[in-house]
């Protein structure tokens, strides 16, 4: 964020791809050599060195961590009077125990539903613009740039803002092209260090899709921009739950399958069956990225020069923000979780507050923690990276004071 509020593309390299990597090294190869090198009991005496209460205190604040990120989500949604559908996915996930695929379909229900009341209250559109009206500025040697940086995509991956690192490399080649002004730029780049989450190789048909948006954006200055962070919003829990389903819950554990047979009749003795599964594996992966690269701008720019053309464009900045709100609702009983160890005795029987609260309103604990950093980040301009912090010492401290349980 720094780096973009110096509008310094370097600086932006270096915070998303470089430094990450230098810390994943740091934090990751480097202690996974060790461990290996000196033993299991080596590890083993480091760990029992720490605190029980320190390591169980760290997971219970790494399981509250989520509320941050979907407060900045909700906070980066600027658009008013749609606060119950962010209760009805909130309901639905944690009474009803509906997954992302079931969230997803609410969410399209509730669009669909206030696009039915929208146009019973309203005249109908104006037409669609004529295709050849629509000025382009990226050509497809620029689209092969931006296929190329979005492989970086989820080097800069963090629990504060997820997979947003990797939508900002992802987007220079386009914003560093269509913008000009230097604090247009600005604004595009910020507009993207949202929180961003979703299956990472059908992450890139949004990229296509922005790019396109960006580009009308900095042509026609004909929309509000805060559409475009809606739109990525709303496109999140849909295409998590496509990409999950089939290309991490069907095509893995096939091709895994196919593996792990042809390695056990070659009797451990061949790598072909390990060496398919990553071709493959890889294989699919890029193939989604490109089309969903080409085909996102593709159709991007139509579905950017028709909503405008035909005024739907502010509605649809509410349409995506609606499911936006019902998918971060529903994300809340899967990012966040806190509960608490109290109980209390009635007449023999021991009662557990946590208990009684998941009877009443399951999640609640989660919920009411969410809204309090986004009230926090509203009201207050809390720092992000201070909220964070300032959730791992609670969970920290609650967990050694008996407040929190892990």
């Amino acid at each position: 964020e720094a780096a973009v509020e110096r509008g310094s593309k370097i600086g932006i390299i270096m915070n998303t791809q470089v430094w990450p990597n230098i810390f994943n090294l740091i934090l990751f190869v480097i202690p996974t050599f060790m461990a290996i090198y000196f033993g299991a009991d080596a590890v083993q005496a480091i760990i029992d060195a720490v605190p029980k209460v320190i390591i169980d205190g760290l997971a219970v604040g790494g399981g509250m961590i989520g509320a941050v990120g979907l407060a900045l989500l909700l906070q980066s949604i600027n658009v008013k009077g749609i606060w119950y559908y962010f209760i009805i996915g909130f309901f639905f996930s944690s009474f009803l125990k509906i997954g992302n695929i079931g969230i997803t379909l609410v969410a399209v229900v509730c669009v669909a539903m206030a696009y039915y009341n929208d146009n019973k209250q309203a005249a109908s559109g104006k037409g669609y613009m004529d295709m050849a009206e629509i000025n382009t500025q990226l050509t497809k040697k620029d689209l092969w740039k931006l296929f190329f940086y979005s492989e970086g995509f989820v080097t800069g991956l963090n629990y504060e803002k997820q997979e947003a690192p990797g939508f900002v490399f992802s987007m220079i080649p386009v914003l560093e092209k269509v913008y000009s002004d230097p604090e247009e730029k600005k604004d595009a780049y910020r507009r993207h260090t949202e929180l961003f989450l979703t299956e990472a190789r059908l992450s890139h048909f949004v990229i296509g899709l922005t790019a396109a948006m960006e580009e009308r954006n900095a042509n026609e200055h004909d929309f509000d921009p805060v559409s475009i962070g809606a739109i990525k919003s709303a496109l999140m829990g849909p295409l998590a739950g496509i990409g999950d389903s089939l290309y991490h819950g069907t095509l893995r554990p096939i091709m895994a399958g196919l593996a792990i047979s042809m390695v056990i009749a070659s009797n451990y003795t061949s790598v072909l069956g390990p060496v398919i599964f990553v071709a493959v594996m890889a294989i699919v992966g890029q193939v989604i990225r490109y089309i969903g690269i080409f085909k996102g701008y593709e159709k991007g720019v139509a579905f950017v020069g028709a909503m405008q053309s035909s005024g739907m464009i502010s509605k649809m900045t509410r349409y995506a923000g609606i499911a936006a709100y019902v998918v971060i609702g529903g994300f809340v009983s899967n990012f966040v979780s806190m509960s608490i160890p109290w109980s209390y005795m009635a007449g023999e029987t021991e009662v557990s507050i946590q208990t009684t609260l998941d009877r009443m309103v399951p999640g609640l604990l989660p919920v009411l923690y969410t809204l309090l950093m986004l009230w926090l980040m509203r009201k207050k301009k809390a720092n992000p990276i201070l909220l964070m912090l300032l959730t791992m010492a609670v969970g920290v401290i609650g967990y050694a004071c008996g407040i929190l349980a892990s």
